[in-house]
């Protein structure tokens, strides 16, 4: 190891030595020539295993949050997180195929559904893409890599239960938005973003164009996520009756301007509170696609009307659905018999 590197002495007593790197000027600081030659040494072998998978998450990561919403950036927090423990130090060019696959291999075995795992993969996956775009990787390793054959399949979220169904239904004069949820399968956000001009009571029809979205506490209009989420849903007579008059540009409910997230959760209680009902926005909605099975509706026409963009989400809706009516018939069955039997 030389002992002299044309060293300048600070102020400080410190020795430092200046290198232009691509045009860049770079500073190595150190108590001796030896501590700063190791410095140098380590950095030339930093740069020429290229950058970590972590440096280039947190790049993609600036860049993907000025693209999504804060509810978006919430869901993929914990995959961020995990991704980053994983990988975060290996150099990103030696990230393999092999190493994604068994990523979600022990997410699989730590039983997480597949479409839990989905979205786990998503982060290595987007990040790969974004690295490959940038010349960082010449490829995105993971674009071939499949789910884990023996994850367990998603299921469904339950539909309200019978006795919650009524609760929503007697008590619709104390709030419209749960029976109307009910009566429209529509997402919270496309509800809370509805405005008088939107619904027709003429025509019984609900354009949905728009949802309700929040940063933080605060709302904000944007589109659906997807193309399919843009739909008319009917407006059944029930619901048609109960939605007063107001100004064009009103929300439906709330007024002048978009309900807050703190006012929705704060109400969303109260009328569990008084009323005893213990479903969510969501298990609502699922009721709706229940109403829909029932009646017959197919699982395309379902599709239109819940704005799924994959059939394959309604499908397995229907078949969730399907299953439960199935287990509930077996239950009563039995029951009767044990009853009148003998």
């Amino acid at each position: 190891m030389p002992r002299q590197l044309n060293s300048t002495r600070r102020a400080d007593g410190r020795l430092v030595k200046t290198l232009t790197v691509d045009g860049k000027r770079l500073y190595f600081y150190g108590d001796s020539e030896a501590e700063i030659l190791t410095k140098i040494l380590n950095y030339q072998k930093a740069q020429k295993r290229g950058r970590t998978f972590g440096d280039v998450l947190d790049e993609w990561q600036q860049w993907h949050e000025e693209t999504v919403g804060i509810g978006t950036q919430r869901a993929y927090k914990a995959p961020i997180n995990l991704a980053k423990s994983r990988f975060g130090n290996i150099p990103i060019r030696e990230i393999t195929a092999k190493q994604i696959k068994e990523y979600l291999a022990e997410l699989a075995r730590k039983q997480y559904s597949i479409k839990t795992i989905k979205k786990y993969y998503t982060i290595p996956h987007s990040v790969l893409e974004y690295a490959a775009e940038n010349g960082y990787v010449d490829n995105n390793v993971s674009a071939a890599v499949s789910m884990p054959s023996f994850a367990k399949k998603s299921v469904p979220r339950d539909e309200a239960s019978p006795e919650d169904i009524k609760r929503v239904i007697e008590y619709k004069d104390k709030w419209l938005l749960p029976l109307f949820l009910l009566r429209t399968g529509l997402r919270k956000g496309e509800a809370l973003g509805l405005q008088y001009r939107d619904v027709s009571k003429e025509n019984r029809t609900i354009n949905i164009y728009k949802e309700v979205a929040y940063k933080y506490n605060t709302p904000y209009i944007k589109e659906p996520k997807t193309p399919h989420g843009i739909r008319v849903v009917p407006l059944l007579d029930d619901i048609a009756e109960l939605i007063p008059d107001g100004k064009p540009d009103d929300f439906i409910f709330s007024g002048g301007k978009p309900m807050t997230m703190m006012v929705y959760q704060r109400r969303w209680a109260k009328f569990q509170r008084e009323t005893g009902a213990t479903c969510t926005a969501h298990n609502l909605r699922h009721s709706y696609a229940s109403t829909l099975y029932e009646s017959g509706i197919d699982e395309k026409q379902a599709q239109e009307l819940l704005g799924h963009a994959d059939i394959t989400t309604t499908m397995n809706t229907y078949t969730h659905i399907r299953d439960s009516k199935r287990k509930s018939a077996t239950d009563i069955l039995n029951k009767w018999i044990s009853e009148h039997d003998g």
